[in-house]
């Protein structure tokens, strides 16, 4: 089980998400701003902070910029119903884990915080293997073995093109042509097509 803080301004998702994530047996606390979230994360360690972008004030991204300056190891995920791919590409940038799109389902919280916590006891049980000693899913001896950078640069990767394949989905749904859903998310016609055919979306 984890220890998990919850960061939103509007008090229905905060305690709504606090109360589904504490019967799945973990440790939660929640913070109304990014600057109470900063004060509970100096007080203790959090395996992870759930915060929404949009706040008063620092926001989830500064939040989470400030947690990097720290060198906090603390992981992040951003709740937003209004993520851009500039936005993502900064986030991911700063050292987001991932991002929840709202509105999300119980399952997908509970499937990342999954995520989440497995990733961070298998780094822990990697950062505990003696050195010189071959971790043993990953032998030095192979060229081109993926090392710690390589993973995380892939799963930043991967974490932000399905950012963007369900945004192009999501406004391709409420639009009536390519045209308008490339004005929508401010590119033309002939890149969003391209898009389109990148992620199989034809």
């Amino acid at each position: 089980m984890g220890a998990i803080l919850i960061v939103d301004d509007e008090k229905n998702i905060r305690e709504s998400l606090a109360m589904y994530i504490q019967s799945l047996g973990h440790t939660v606390e929640t913070a109304t701003d990014a600057e109470t979230a900063l004060e509970a994360v100096h007080r203790r360690d959090f395996d992870l902070v759930v915060s929404d972008v949009r706040m008063e004030g620092l926001g989830g991204l500064g939040l989470l910029r400030q947690l990097r300056e720290r060198q906090s190891a603390t992981a992040v995920v951003l709740m937003t119903a209004y993520a851009t791919v500039p936005q993502a590409v900064e986030a991911m940038r700063l050292g987001a884990y991932d991002f929840l799109m709202k509105p999300f389902s119980p399952d997908d919280v509970r499937l990342l915080i999954n995520h989440v916590l497995d990733a961070r006891t298998s780094h822990r049980d990697h950062a505990t293997v003696p050195r010189g000693v071959d971790h043993p899913s990953e032998p030095s001896n192979v060229i081109g073995a993926p090392t710690a950078a390589t993973e995380s640069a892939t799963e930043e990767e991967l974490s932000l093109k399905d950012l963007e394949r369900r945004r192009i989905e999501q406004v391709m749904a409420g639009s009536p042509t390519l045209d308008a859903a490339a004005a929508r998310l401010g590119i033309d016609p002939v890149t969003l097509w391209r898009k389109r055919k990148r992620y199989g979306m034809e």
